[in-house]
């Protein structure tokens, strides 16, 4: 059984997944509040399909841009989870290349009040390192010819999950992964 979260924008997502087949997703916006929801609401998300932690064998996350707070919350969860059950797998992808899935076009994903981390996503690669942009400067990528993918609104999320689950990198370390 595979269990698929991402904490790093204003949304939790959450994913159920064997097989190929998905069992059950989530989305909650709990913008500012992962801290007190990512965990109970993963909880009662295993606990409606008759599961726990250690009925997982496999946990795939969304990492390095997107809210830090969210990404603490993440890798401790994982962290934690790995004392638990020392044989459940982690694996990761950029949160950046994840909402924009299969598709191409800039990817933005919140930083702070006004500004946005983004970069263009061309076949499932970041083509430049991230940068910050202001809400007001992002009339200048809406005159390009590629699309924009704001902050997981309108993202399709369980396709982009089965679309780029095999392009997941494994974490061998979970015990010093730096965040």
């Amino acid at each position: 059984m595979n269990l698929f979260f991402s904490c790093i924008s204003k949304n939790l997502i959450i994913i159920l997944e064997k097989n190929k087949k998905i069992i059950d997703s989530f989305k909650e916006n709990f913008y500012l509040d992962h801290v007190n929801n990512c965990v109970k609401s993963i909880n009662s998300f295993l606990k409606k399909n008759n599961l726990n932690f250690l009925d997982l064998n496999n946990i795939y996350v969304t990492s390095k841009i997107g809210s830090l707070t969210g990404k603490r919350v993440c890798f401790t969860i994982l962290k934690t989870l790995s004392i638990l059950k020392p044989d459940l797998n982690f694996f990761e992808i950029n949160s950046l290349i994840f909402q924009v899935g299969n598709n191409q076009g800039y990817s933005l994903i919140k930083a702070f009040k006004y500004k946005y981390y983004y970069s263009l996503i061309k076949n499932k690669e970041i083509v430049f390192d991230p940068k910050i942009i202001e809400d007001k400067n992002l009339n200048n990528l809406k005159l390009t010819k590629y699309k924009i993918f704001l902050d997981f609104d309108n993202c399709d999320y369980v396709q982009n999950f089965l679309d780029l689950k095999q392009d997941f990198k494994k974490i061998k370390n979970i015990k010093n992964y730096e965040i």
